[in-house]
Parts: C-alpha cells; sequence; structure tokens
C-alpha cells in the first residue's frame, strides 16, 4: 500500500552517475525487484520508509518512488459496523459499477497519457492571460477543451440512467447536511461523541431541577469557583499521571502542551541522572508519550524529539 504521490529519481548529467544509475534500473528489471529504502529529503529532516521500482522507456530511464506506510501512519479510529447487504442491493452496486465502466466501448476512456491535469492547464492559461493582457485583473473562463475532463460524461451517464436510479432506489440515501454549530465545531473525538450520546438522555431529566440550584450557587460563589481544576505543569513525581490529565483535557485543547512539557521532564530525567538512577523513569514517559503521539496524530513530534535525544 503506497501513501502519497509518486516521485522520480533521475540520475545527474554525470557520465559515471547516469551509467551506474543505468545499470541498477537494468538490473532490477530484469530480476523483477524492487528495493525498499530510507529516504532523508535534505539534512535534519524526518527519514521515511520508501519503494523503489525500476521504469525504462524509450525516452528516459528512472526510479519510481513511493512512500510506505509505517507504524506512525496507524490510526486508531472507530466507526459503527455496517448493516449487511441485500442480494437486491448488491446486484444494483454491480448493474451500478458496470455501467459506469470507462472501457465499456473497448476503448479506455480518459487514459493518464491523453489526459491533461486540468489544474496546471487552467494555471498556464491564466499565465498566458496575463502576460497577454497585462492591464486585465480578471481571470479567464476554463478552456472547453479541458472542463470536458472535470464535468461528467454525458453520454456516459445517459447509458446508466437506469442502473443509477435503480441504486438509489436500493439503498436508503439522505443527504447529510451540516448545521453552522458543526460547522464551526473544532476537534472531537469518537469517545467524546459516544459519551455525548449516552449522557443526553439522563442530562434531557436532570436539567431543569439542576439549572435552577446552579444559578443560586453561581450567585453566592461566583463563575471561577464552578470552573475545572487545571493542570498547570507536569511535575516529576508523577509525571505520566499529569501528562495524561493535561492531554485529556477536553475543554481546551492542551495536546502541544503536554507534549512539550513531558520532552523537558524525559531530558531532565536522562541529564539529571545518577549513574543511569533515573533512566528507567525516562524510558516508561517515553513510552507513554509515543502512545499519546500516535493517539493524537502528533507523530512528527515523537520521531523528532527521538533525533534530539539521539543527538545530544
Amino acid at each position: 500500500h503506497y501513501m502519497g504521490g509518486v516521485e522520480m529519481l533521475l540520475s545527474t548529467q554525470d557520465k559515471e552517475n547516469s551509467t551506474a544509475l543505468s545499470s541498477l534500473i537494468h538490473a532490477m528489471e530484469d530480476t523483477k525487484k524492487v528495493m525498499i529504502c530510507r529516504f532523508v529529503y535534505r539534512n535534519n529532516n524526518i527519514p521515511h520508509l520508501v519503494c523503489l521500482s525500476p521504469h525504462i522507456s524509450s525516452n528516459y530511464e528512472c526510479l519510481f518512488l513511493n512512500y510506505l506506510p509505517t507504524i506512525e501512519d496507524l490510526r486508531e479510529y472507530q466507526f459503527p459496523g455496517l448493516k449487511e447487504s441485500t442480494e437486491e442491493q448488491q446486484k444494483a452496486a454491480g448493474e451500478f459499477i458496470d455501467s459506469l465502466d470507462l472501457c465499456a466501448t473497448g476503448e479506455e476512456e480518459l487514459k493518464p497519457k491523453t489526459t491533461f491535469n486540468p489544474i496546471m492547464q487552467y494555471l498556464y492559461q491564466c499565465i498566458q492571460h496575463r502576460a497577454l493582457h497585462p492591464d486585465d485583473k480578471s481571470l479567464p473562463e476554463l478552456d472547453e477543451n479541458i472542463a470536458t475532463y472535470i464535468k461528467p460524461d454525458k453520454d456516459l451517464f445517459a447509458k446508466a440512467e437506469g442502473a443509477v436510479l435503480n441504486f438509489a432506489k436500493a439503498f436508503d440515501l439522505k443527504k447529510v447536511v451540516k448545521t453552522e454549530a458543526e460547522k464551526k465545531k473544532k476537534r472531537m473525538y469518537w469517545r467524546d461523541l459516544i459519551s455525548k450520546e449516552e449522557s443526553k438522555d439522563q442530562a434531557k431529566v436532570v436539567k431543569t431541577a439542576v439549572a435552577s440550584t446552579v444559578h443560586e450557587e453561581v450567585k453566592e460563589k461566583g463563575k471561577d469557583a464552578f470552573e475545572p481544576e487545571e493542570l498547570k505543569e507536569i511535575s516529576a513525581v508523577d509525571p505520566i499521571s499529569d501528562f495524561k490529565k493535561m492531554i485529556g483535557e477536553r475543554h481546551r485543547d492542551r495536546v502541544a502542551e503536554a507534549i512539550g512539557q513531558m520532552k523537558k521532564i524525559i531530558n531532565r530525567f536522562i541529564q539529571e541522572s545518577l549513574m543511569g538512577s533515573s533512566y528507567d523513569r525516562a524510558l516508561e514517559c517515553i513510552a507513554t508519550l509515543r502512545d499519546s503521539c500516535v493517539k493524537e496524530d502528533e507523530p512528527t513530534e515523537f520521531n523528532d524529539f527521538l533525533y534530539e535525544l539521539r543527538d545530544k
């Protein structure tokens, strides 16, 4: 499974380097093998696991570079189970896919070699327009020849109209419309949504009684008395518990702050350790930091920190 786009590895103009790379490419092609490599784009950059595949054409030779996933790329998302489809739905889905086959006519439509990138083509069109009309601040309309790439094929969809309607009838398709509150919503986790749904019914029952009581208490004690106690700093006494508490706060996002403070605690354990007495605690903190960075989609923070420790 590849991640991201494909890059090309070409030789320099030097004849010796070109000959060496060409020999390697031909050897890989003859033996039907690829290379798994560690790729660093520039000094002090994060290393990536990549796959190099040989490519030989009449015009050039190169190695295609594809990024491979690692354990840091895993995401622990939880989704509700899918309902089992019926035979009618499976048949409708199969007919829907077959009806939109780009090779149904015997010749493939939208071949990559003969289909231009509409984004790049429009960029070139705008550059040309600005060069020929420097005083015109408006942008030109997309060329009709390029616009056909991004518009549905009328003939194809006309032939597939029956299959499309059958697919829509077989499945209960509903458009999900986001409210204004949902559009403005910031970071949210599945566990927050599940907890919210579980407590919704209970909250409705006690809402009226609690509201009046809280209102009177706020008048007497003030608003600040009801704010949750916030952990200001991770201590060296119990850093793991403090770190989990800070990173778990949801009234505001403190992930970056918690990671930064945990890094300082780990450095402190390593630098101030007497004959390695605090190394075990540092390792426990590193393990906790790694797990949290994976869960919070912050693998880069952990990887960069490890390289910092290695270079010290």
